[in-house]
Formats: C-alpha cells, sequence, structure tokens
C-alpha cells in the first residue's frame, strides 16, 4: 500500500513539473508570435 502511494506522490511531482514546462512553452510561443507579428509589420 505505502509502495503504491509514494508511486502516487512521485506521479503528482512530475504532473507539476511538466504542468509548468507547459505554461513555459505557451509563454514562449506567445511572445515568438508577437516577435513575429512586430517583424513582419
Amino acid at each position: 500500500m505505502e509502495f503504491i502511494f509514494h508511486l502516487w506522490e512521485g506521479d503528482q511531482k512530475t504532473v507539476k513539473k511538466f504542468r509548468h514546462l507547459g505554461v513555459f512553452f505557451m509563454k514562449m510561443k506567445f511572445i515568438f508570435h508577437v516577435l513575429l507579428k512586430e517583424i513582419t509589420h
């Protein structure tokens, strides 16, 4: 039972990391999009 709990806890940490990465990539995409707009205009 404890083993499953530890697995789950580790999984939660991984999920959080990936969520942060996702947010980071979304911001980067947004900034890149804005920069492209500025360059083309």
